[in-house]
Protein backbone atom coordinates (compact mmCIF):
# COMPACT_ATOMS: atom_id res chain seq x y z
CA UNK A 1 0.00 0.00 0.00
CA UNK A 2 2.89 2.68 1.27
CA UNK A 3 4.53 1.43 -2.41
CA UNK A 4 1.57 2.31 -4.62
CA UNK A 5 0.76 6.02 -2.28
CA UNK A 6 4.55 6.90 -3.19
CA UNK A 7 4.62 5.83 -6.99
CA UNK A 8 0.88 7.89 -7.28
CA UNK A 9 2.54 10.62 -5.62
CA UNK A 10 6.00 10.09 -8.17
CA UNK A 11 3.57 10.31 -11.39
CA UNK A 12 1.91 13.14 -10.45
CA UNK A 13 5.36 14.90 -9.41
CA UNK A 14 6.58 14.25 -12.80
CA UNK A 15 3.32 15.08 -14.38
CA UNK A 16 3.82 18.85 -13.94
CA UNK A 17 6.91 20.38 -15.64
CA UNK A 18 8.91 21.77 -12.39
CA UNK A 19 12.68 22.33 -14.33
CA UNK A 20 11.35 26.14 -14.33
CA UNK A 21 10.53 26.38 -10.86
CA UNK A 22 14.39 25.13 -10.17
CA UNK A 23 13.42 21.09 -9.24
CA UNK A 24 15.23 18.94 -10.93
CA UNK A 25 13.58 15.22 -11.25
CA UNK A 26 16.67 13.44 -11.32
CA UNK A 27 17.21 14.95 -7.89
CA UNK A 28 13.60 14.25 -6.67
CA UNK A 29 13.53 11.03 -7.91
CA UNK A 30 16.96 10.34 -5.81
CA UNK A 31 15.46 12.17 -2.99
CA UNK A 32 12.32 10.56 -3.01
CA UNK A 33 13.93 6.65 -3.44
CA UNK A 34 16.08 7.57 -0.12
CA UNK A 35 13.09 8.47 1.78
CA UNK A 36 11.66 4.96 0.67
CA UNK A 37 14.66 2.99 1.04
CA UNK A 38 14.83 4.32 4.57
CA UNK A 39 11.85 3.49 5.85
CA UNK A 40 12.17 0.29 4.35
CA UNK A 41 15.37 -0.13 6.05
CA UNK A 42 15.36 1.70 9.45
CA UNK A 43 13.17 -1.48 11.19
CA UNK A 44 16.09 -3.79 9.82
CA UNK A 45 18.98 -1.52 11.59
CA UNK A 46 17.09 -1.52 14.62
CA UNK A 47 16.23 -5.04 15.13
CA UNK A 48 20.59 -5.37 13.77
CA UNK A 49 21.38 -3.69 16.82
CA UNK A 50 19.39 -5.29 19.23
CA UNK A 51 15.96 -3.91 19.75
CA UNK A 52 13.67 -6.72 18.92
CA UNK A 53 10.13 -7.92 19.71
CA UNK A 54 11.54 -10.08 22.64
CA UNK A 55 12.87 -7.24 24.63
CA UNK A 56 16.62 -5.84 24.23
CA UNK A 57 19.23 -8.36 23.55
CA UNK A 58 21.99 -8.86 25.98
CA UNK A 59 25.57 -7.93 25.30
CA UNK A 60 24.20 -6.31 22.17
CA UNK A 61 24.73 -2.21 21.13
CA UNK A 62 20.94 -1.93 22.01
CA UNK A 63 22.26 -3.17 25.86
CA UNK A 64 25.17 -0.78 26.04
CA UNK A 65 22.89 1.96 25.37
CA UNK A 66 19.81 1.22 27.39
CA UNK A 67 22.72 1.09 30.35
CA UNK A 68 24.46 3.97 29.42
CA UNK A 69 20.55 6.10 29.05
CA UNK A 70 20.03 4.63 32.20
CA UNK A 71 23.03 5.90 34.13
CA UNK A 72 23.69 9.30 32.74
CA UNK A 73 19.55 9.83 31.89
CA UNK A 74 20.68 10.86 28.92
CA UNK A 75 19.28 8.99 25.50
CA UNK A 76 16.15 7.52 27.52
CA UNK A 77 13.73 8.50 24.70
CA UNK A 78 15.40 7.80 21.70
CA UNK A 79 15.94 4.14 23.29
CA UNK A 80 12.59 4.06 24.48
CA UNK A 81 11.61 4.91 20.65
CA UNK A 82 13.67 2.47 19.24
CA UNK A 83 12.29 -0.47 21.58
CA UNK A 84 9.04 0.61 20.26
CA UNK A 85 9.93 0.24 16.61
CA UNK A 86 11.55 -3.04 17.40
CA UNK A 87 8.84 -4.34 19.12
CA UNK A 88 5.74 -3.11 17.55
CA UNK A 89 6.91 -1.82 14.13
CA UNK A 90 7.20 1.41 12.46
CA UNK A 91 4.08 3.43 13.18
CA UNK A 92 2.72 5.89 10.16
CA UNK A 93 3.74 9.06 12.24
CA UNK A 94 7.46 6.80 12.03
CA UNK A 95 7.53 6.91 8.67
CA UNK A 96 6.33 9.81 7.85
CA UNK A 97 9.18 11.28 10.50
CA UNK A 98 12.33 8.82 8.55
CA UNK A 99 11.40 8.98 5.45
CA UNK A 100 10.62 13.19 5.36
CA UNK A 101 13.72 13.52 6.96
CA UNK A 102 15.86 11.50 4.74
CA UNK A 103 14.34 12.43 1.82
CA UNK A 104 14.91 16.04 2.80
CA UNK A 105 18.39 15.99 3.92
CA UNK A 106 18.99 14.19 0.20
CA UNK A 107 17.40 16.66 -1.48
CA UNK A 108 19.01 19.94 0.01
CA UNK A 109 22.49 17.98 0.00
CA UNK A 110 22.30 17.38 -4.14
CA UNK A 111 23.33 20.26 -5.83
CA UNK A 112 23.40 18.33 -9.55
CA UNK A 113 20.00 20.31 -9.89
CA UNK A 114 22.05 23.59 -10.44
CA UNK A 115 24.49 22.03 -12.84
CA UNK A 116 22.42 19.60 -15.06
CA UNK A 117 19.16 20.87 -15.14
Amino acid sequence: MACTKVTLLLAILLMFPMTSQGICFGDLFLAVTAGAAAVVLAPVAIAAVGFGAGGIAAGSVAAAAMSTAATTGYGMAAVSAFQSIGAAGMAVSHMAVVGGAVAGTVYSASETCERNC
